[in-house]
């Protein structure tokens, strides 16, 4: 049985580590479980080593106050089944627009939310959550969907448009959200005119892409393959051959030149090298106008020689 000095040294680094995981935040049943008494809570309160930040949700003294402190506060307070939602999703994810700083989540129960927490009482189902780091969060479709019931359609386009261009959701994902929520929830109407045009299935530029690939007889390839970044994300690839590690992108949204998507692009890309995998990127004007070349480039990066051309 450990000394009284070495049990307290062992209580602290299960706190630190709840601590350095969660942005600095714990719950009081959180430093329970690790081994801190009632008293020795109020203890850190008393002499302000801690601070309330929620009800029964305490904060480092004097570590700063990030939105993503605020966040795992909410999530903290909620207890279990809560997830990031909505604007604080798209934040989190990193989405185009404007989301204000608002902490927003979804709770399974009822619960008179705290001051600056805005809660949004719903049931999820299983695949519609998933982890940003330590933040239990909506997948981007149903943070999509969400945000349909809380932001102008014109400002949902545009976070649609940034979604599916850096691969974080794709068409198939979308539509199947709206058949899972179902036709009553709160933003269905909008989200369903978000879905509304020329995105039944592929898109444009993704079917005239598999018209090349069956021309030129490419080897047997997988559309919109997830595949998990080290940094937790997972992203969809548009055009995949994952035994050879080979990932094919096609561009029709946005514009590339602009610093933020840039960024975002390099990001990504680098991590996608990080797990040994290649990219190959071609334009609309590409499959158009080169689309031998275009494939002749992806029979080199496979190891063919030669094109197998249709007769």
């Amino acid at each position: 049985m450990p000394k009284p000095n070495e049990r307290a040294v062992q209580v602290q680094r299960r706190i630190n580590r709840k601590l350095d995981r969660q942005f600095g935040v714990i719950s009081r049943k959180q430093a329970h479980v690790a081994g801190l008494t009632r008293t020795q809570i109020q203890n850190k309160l008393r002499k302000e080593i801690w601070k309330i930040v929620l009800p029964g949700i305490y904060k480092v003294g004097g570590s700063p106050a990030t939105r993503e402190q605020k966040l795992m506060a909410a999530i903290l307070w909620a207890g279990d089944g809560a997830v990031v939602s909505h604007r604080s999703s798209a934040w989190v994810w990193g989405l185009e627009g404007e989301f204000e700083d608002v902490i927003e989540i979804i709770c399974p129960r009822d619960k008179r939310p705290p001051s600056g927490v805005i809660v949004h009482k719903r049931k999820l189902g299983s695949s519609e959550s998933t982890h940003f780091g330590a933040l239990p969060i909506t997948t981007v479709a149903r943070t999509l969907f969400d945000l349909a019931s809380v932001i102008p359609i014109e400002d949902l386009l545009i976070a649609r448009d940034d979604a599916l261009r850096r691969r974080l959701t794709s068409w198939r994902r979308l539509h199947g959200q709206l058949d899972k929520t179902g036709q009553g929830q709160a933003g269905a109407k909008a989200f369903r005119v978000a879905l509304a045009g020329d995105n039944m299935g592929e898109s444009p530029l993704e079917r005239r892409f598999l018209a090349m690939a069956r021309k030129f007889r490419l080897p047997s390839l997988e559309l919109q393959y997830p595949l998990k970044l080290k940094s937790g994300i997972t992203i969809f690839i548009d055009f995949a051959f994952p035994q050879r590690r080979l990932a094919i992108e096609v561009e029709g949204f946005g514009v590339h030149g602009q610093q933020l998507r840039w960024q975002q692009d390099m990001n990504r890309e680098n991590e996608l090298t990080e797990l040994q995998w290649r990219t190959l990127r071609f334009s609309r004007e590409d499959l158009i106008r080169r689309p031998d070349k275009v494939a002749a480039r992806i029979f080199a990066c496979l190891g063919e020689d030669e094109l197998r051309l249709s007769s």
